[in-house]
């Protein structure tokens, strides 16, 4: 009963936390005004702050679920909770600390190149109906020198067209910065397929 009391109080301070904290979120930020069409690296920024957030709280949550599973008594109705959730913590924690690693060294790579414009078309194969392995989407990036690079991208953004985009980034950590009408702009992460 007091491990329940403890848990209802601790997700009561997180709440109110929570509540406290959104509207400084929102204040508007100073920043330098962009050339038109170039990429905000804030943008960028935010998808990484998101994932480590995500993986924060996963872990927070993961070690909630631990103290409720290891504090539960048989006649409890968290412990089949728990063994359902308990495993799905285990599974979800590590998958996004390894995409928030992974944002954060696109993120390093971005800094280090910076953004290029470029125009991409993206060939993102509709998955096959119970097919073990989809097929990966793939851009075809032209410079405005004429350079031309075939990158391997996680989307489902189709293109058949050219569009300009923003890359930046080199070998595995790369990141398209596709426009979308009406829309914010997709970050798309990308790399360079293996030779």
């Amino acid at each position: 009963m007091k491990l329940g009391r403890l848990l209802l109080a601790v997700s009561a301070l997180g709440l109110v936390a929570g509540v406290v904290v959104r509207p400084w979120r929102r204040k508007p930020v100073a920043r330098p005004v962009l050339p038109e069409g170039q990429p905000d690296p804030a943008d960028l920024a935010r998808m990484i702050t998101r994932a480590r957030w995500l993986v924060a709280g996963a872990g927070m949550a993961l070690l909630v679920l631990v103290a409720a599973f290891a504090g539960a008594g048989a006649n409890n109705i968290l412990t089949p909770v728990c063994a359902v959730s308990l495993p799905l913590a285990l599974v979800c924690v590590p998958a996004l600390l390894v995409e928030a690693v992974g944002w954060t060294r696109r993120h390093r790579s971005v800094v280090r190149t910076s953004w290029q414009p470029a125009s991409a078309t993206i060939d993102a194969p509709a998955g096959q109906w119970g097919s073990r392995t989809p097929s990966p989407a793939w851009a075809s990036v032209t410079y405005p020198a004429g350079h031309r690079v075939t990158l391997r991208a996680s989307t489902r953004l189709n293109s058949k067209n050219p569009r300009p985009v923003w890359v930046g980034g080199e070998g595995r950590y790369m990141v398209l910065l596709v426009p979308v009408e009406g829309r914010k702009p997709v970050l798309v992460a990308a790399r360079k397929p293996k030779t």
